[in-house]
């Protein structure tokens, strides 16, 4: 599937080795939604390099929380 492009003549050409994904004016067609959509769940369902060497640690939001009680933070 390839997207033509409808670029005004003073619009810069895409360069090959540019950006993956580029922002132009105008409202998507359903091919254009459906493709990058597409890509994102391509992405998402990509695993990373390495993933199972990395040793696992816990998620940051895990720390426990600091009790304060009501009112504590006005008298800071």
């Amino acid at each position: 599937m390839t997207a033509s492009l409808d670029l005004p003549p003073e619009a810069p050409r895409p360069v090959p080795h540019g950006p993956a994904l580029r922002f132009v004016s105008g409202t998507p067609s359903a091919e254009e939604i459906a493709a990058v959509t597409a890509a994102l769940m391509s992405l998402r369902r990509a695993s990373t390099a390495g993933a199972e060497d990395r040793p696992a640690a816990a998620p940051r939001w895990t720390a426990p929380i600091h009790y304060r009680s009501p009112g504590s933070w006005a008298a800071r």
